[in-house]
Protein backbone atom coordinates (compact mmCIF):
# COMPACT_ATOMS: atom_id res chain seq x y z
CA UNK A 1 0.00 0.00 0.00
CA UNK A 2 1.21 3.48 -0.73
CA UNK A 3 1.94 6.03 1.99
CA UNK A 4 -1.48 7.68 1.63
CA UNK A 5 -3.16 5.10 3.87
CA UNK A 6 -5.56 4.20 1.06
CA UNK A 7 -5.74 0.84 -0.61
CA UNK A 8 -5.55 2.42 -4.05
CA UNK A 9 -3.79 5.03 -6.18
CA UNK A 10 -4.85 6.79 -9.35
CA UNK A 11 -2.40 6.36 -12.21
CA UNK A 12 -3.07 7.95 -15.60
CA UNK A 13 -6.78 8.21 -14.84
CA UNK A 14 -7.08 4.59 -13.70
CA UNK A 15 -7.83 3.43 -10.16
CA UNK A 16 -5.15 0.89 -9.21
CA UNK A 17 -6.13 -1.25 -6.21
CA UNK A 18 -3.22 -1.83 -3.82
CA UNK A 19 -4.75 -4.23 -1.37
CA UNK A 20 -5.60 -7.90 -1.22
CA UNK A 21 -8.41 -8.55 -3.68
CA UNK A 22 -11.73 -9.77 -2.32
CA UNK A 23 -13.96 -12.40 -3.90
CA UNK A 24 -16.09 -9.55 -5.24
CA UNK A 25 -13.03 -7.93 -6.85
CA UNK A 26 -12.09 -11.23 -8.48
CA UNK A 27 -15.67 -11.73 -9.72
CA UNK A 28 -15.71 -8.26 -11.28
CA UNK A 29 -12.29 -8.78 -12.89
CA UNK A 30 -13.39 -12.06 -14.44
CA UNK A 31 -16.60 -10.48 -15.77
CA UNK A 32 -14.96 -7.37 -17.26
CA UNK A 33 -12.15 -9.39 -18.87
CA UNK A 34 -14.88 -11.04 -20.94
CA UNK A 35 -16.92 -7.86 -21.42
CA UNK A 36 -13.97 -5.80 -22.67
CA UNK A 37 -13.51 -8.21 -25.57
CA UNK A 38 -17.02 -7.32 -26.78
CA UNK A 39 -17.75 -3.75 -25.72
CA UNK A 40 -16.66 -0.57 -24.03
CA UNK A 41 -18.05 -0.27 -20.50
CA UNK A 42 -18.10 1.85 -17.38
CA UNK A 43 -18.41 0.58 -13.80
CA UNK A 44 -20.53 2.98 -11.76
CA UNK A 45 -22.22 3.31 -8.39
CA UNK A 46 -21.68 1.07 -5.37
CA UNK A 47 -18.77 -1.04 -6.52
CA UNK A 48 -16.68 2.07 -7.15
CA UNK A 49 -17.07 2.93 -3.47
CA UNK A 50 -16.40 -0.64 -2.38
CA UNK A 51 -13.27 -0.93 -4.52
CA UNK A 52 -11.82 2.21 -2.94
CA UNK A 53 -12.32 0.93 0.59
CA UNK A 54 -15.78 1.97 1.70
CA UNK A 55 -18.14 -0.53 3.23
CA UNK A 56 -21.67 -0.79 1.90
CA UNK A 57 -24.79 -2.72 2.79
CA UNK A 58 -24.95 -4.24 -0.67
CA UNK A 59 -22.29 -5.47 -3.04
CA UNK A 60 -24.03 -4.82 -6.33
CA UNK A 61 -21.98 -4.00 -9.39
CA UNK A 62 -23.54 -1.63 -11.91
CA UNK A 63 -22.03 -1.57 -15.38
CA UNK A 64 -23.09 0.66 -18.25
CA UNK A 65 -22.29 -0.36 -21.82
CA UNK A 66 -23.61 0.80 -25.19
CA UNK A 67 -26.55 -0.81 -26.92
CA UNK A 68 -25.18 -3.74 -28.89
CA UNK A 69 -26.23 -5.23 -32.19
CA UNK A 70 -28.09 -8.50 -31.67
CA UNK A 71 -25.17 -10.65 -32.91
CA UNK A 72 -22.62 -8.80 -30.76
CA UNK A 73 -24.83 -9.21 -27.70
CA UNK A 74 -25.30 -12.91 -28.47
CA UNK A 75 -21.50 -13.34 -28.69
CA UNK A 76 -21.04 -11.55 -25.35
CA UNK A 77 -23.81 -13.60 -23.72
CA UNK A 78 -22.34 -16.86 -24.98
CA UNK A 79 -18.83 -15.92 -23.80
CA UNK A 80 -20.20 -15.11 -20.35
CA UNK A 81 -22.19 -18.36 -20.21
CA UNK A 82 -19.15 -20.39 -21.27
CA UNK A 83 -17.25 -18.86 -18.36
CA UNK A 84 -19.80 -19.77 -15.70
CA UNK A 85 -21.98 -16.65 -15.61
CA UNK A 86 -25.76 -16.88 -15.88
CA UNK A 87 -28.70 -14.55 -16.30
CA UNK A 88 -31.80 -14.29 -14.09
CA UNK A 89 -34.11 -13.38 -16.98
CA UNK A 90 -33.35 -16.09 -19.51
CA UNK A 91 -31.00 -18.89 -20.42
CA UNK A 92 -30.73 -17.82 -24.07
CA UNK A 93 -29.51 -14.50 -25.45
CA UNK A 94 -32.50 -14.15 -27.77
CA UNK A 95 -34.90 -14.01 -24.83
CA UNK A 96 -33.24 -11.08 -23.12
Amino acid sequence: MNGSGRGYVIENGTIVIQRKLTQLDEFVQKFVRILEKHSDYLIVSGYVSISTGRTRGTEDVDIIFPVAARENFRNLFEALTENGFWCYQRQLADGI
